[in-house]
């Protein structure tokens, strides 16, 4: 028999160390503090029919009741405030609180139904026969609307309490009297119609709040005031703001804009994502350079709008812009529909940068009056700021009245670095796409479809005021406009090539017109 030897090393006991559950309990400690969890996070009901503002709101079956209980309620980042489907709130929401990263407040809904409804309006009770009139009836009504309603039916404003007995569907107000005549003259008191008289600001208001969120809410008939408040408004005062995320929000009928995310003096507002957003017939005033400036305004006054994504989203029948872009930066705007404008359906302005315009169509525009494009991009601003790096990519732009799309200097600043690339642009009342004023720089058009519209199919329109617009027009196909040549030139330096450019209908007949070049 073998015997085998073997050799073990010197054994080592570890060092003492303190229990692994008394670690694993400090570790636990330190990560609950530095990171907020959601389960913390409490989800609010509201009821307006059978809410009670002394419940305590955690369940379907103890809601809140108002808007007002909301307004002057603390919450903690990722707590949820949901509103009951169906029902509608006269009241304006006041967001109280800010959320965190990666845990915003979030505004929603729960139940079956119809989106809940946050109206600026109140329902007008107590008619009586105006004194000597037949189809004018009066109320009380305290504060000065400026929109009032007849079944959802917007009615007409007025100059005078004598007009009203003669114009169907038409109001006044003077001295808390609001004064009406019914579309089809009848009592208001018994004809079994609601009338609707718009009273706050805003339907949502939103000051100097970061990381918070809006989902499937319904926003209506909000009357605005002296400093432009709009059915969904975000702004600064003391500092920036951040992360405000919209889905599925509707805002219609509101006297100024229905969204509207403003900065103040030196502030920003940034990262904010919109998505699937609906504007409607806002803007609502009785000319349309007296209310709003779109059914969505992004407004960098005095500060800036940055890294704000806009997609899949649907602007209409406003009576002034359907987007309206003033310094924006960093921005993305991505198969959007904005149709039937008052102006133009989307307005890039004063000193807007990087702005990115794909996919979706912008028709119909300037319905109303204004600069009426489908797409417009001005220099407009102050003198040390122009417009620049904007590139629109793939979108579908028809039926316009000024023109489908317009690069325009409007004051001192020129534009740079404009790029058009595969659009498909038609059948616009006068000229498919416009380049006007001078100084322009790198004004790029590439692989577009431009064809059957009612004036140039392409123009760069330069003056001799100043330098000539430069840029390049490559593989583009221009055919059948209707009222000028398909490439007009004026004051501009181009590289042009692999373009087809044929049966424009020009009293000259040409169709390419190159004239006078600065020297």
């Amino acid at each position: 028999m073998t015997t085998k030897f073997y050799t073990f090393s010197k054994f080592k006991a570890p060092k003492s160390r303190p229990p692994f559950s008394l670690i694993h309990l400090l570790l636990m400690l330190f990560l609950f503090l530095l990171f907020p969890t959601p389960s913390l996070a409490n989800i609010y009901y509201l009821d307006a029919i059978n809410g009670q503002d002394n419940n305590n709101g955690l369940s379907e079956s103890t809601p809140w009741k108002t808007i007002a209980k909301v307004n002057a309620s603390n919450f903690n980042p990722g707590d949820q405030i949901l509103f009951k489907r169906g029902a509608v709130w006269r009241e304006q929401l006041n967001v109280p609180s800010s959320g965190g990263p990666g845990l915003p407040i979030l505004f929603g809904s729960y139940g079956a139904g119809n989106s809940p409804i946050i109206s600026g309006a109140d329902i007008i009770s107590g008619w009586s026969l105006d004194s000597g009139a037949n189809y004018a009836y009066k109320a009380t009504v305290a504060a000065s609307p400026n929109m009032v309603f007849e079944d959802g039916a917007r009615m007409t404003k007025v100059s005078s309490r004598a007009l009203v007995e003669s114009m169907a569907s038409s109001w006044y107000w003077a001295s808390n009297v609001l004064y009406i005549r019914p579309s089809d003259g009848s009592n208001p008191s018994t004809n079994g119609k609601t009338y609707e008289v718009s009273q706050r600001a805003s339907c949502i208001a939103m000051v100097d709040k970061s990381y918070v969120s809006f989902e499937n809410l319904k926003l209506q008939y909000a009357n605005s005031d002296a400093t432009g408040s709009s059915g969904f408004d975000v702004k600064t005062s003391t500092g920036n703001v951040s992360n405000i995320n919209l889905t599925s929000i509707e805002s219609s009928y509101n006297y100024q804009s229905g969204f509207r995310f403003k900065t103040e003096t030196t502030h920003t507002i940034s990262y904010c994502t919109l998505t699937s957003l609906t504007g409607s017939y806002n803007c609502a005033g009785d000319y349309v350079e007296t209310a709003g400036n779109g059914d969505i305004f992004l407004y960098g006054h005095g500060g800036v709008v940055d890294h704000v994504t806009l997609t899949n989203s649907t602007f209409h029948n406003s009576r002034y812009f359907g987007i309206d872009i003033t310094h924006v930066t960093n921005s993305t705007i991505s198969n959007c529909v904005a149709h039937d404008s008052g102006s133009s359906n989307l307005n890039i302005e004063d000193a807007s940068d990087t702005i990115t315009v794909s996919g979706g169509s912008y028709y119909n525009g300037g319905q109303v009056g204004g600069d009426s494009n489908g797409i417009g991009i001005g220099g407009i601003g102050d003198s040390n700021r122009s417009s620049a790096n904007i590139t629109v990519d793939g979108v579908e732009m028809y039926g316009n009245v000024n023109g489908n799309i317009e690069i325009a200097r409007t004051n001192s600043n020129a534009l740079s670095n404009i790029t058009v690339k595969r659009c498909k642009i038609h059948n616009g009342l006068a000229a498919g796409i416009g380049i006007t004023g001078y100084g322009h720089s790198n004004i790029f058009l590439e692989y577009n479809l431009i064809y059957s519209n009612g004036g140039h199919g392409i123009y760069y329109l330069g003056t001799s005021q100043g330098s000539n617009i430069t840029g390049h027009v490559y593989n583009n196909t221009v055919y059948g406009n209707t009222a000028g040549a398909g490439m007009w030139i004026l004051y501009s330096e181009l590289t042009i090539k692999n373009n087809v450019i044929s049966t424009n209908i020009n009293v000259d007949g040409q169709e390419i017109y190159v004239g006078d070049i600065q020297n």
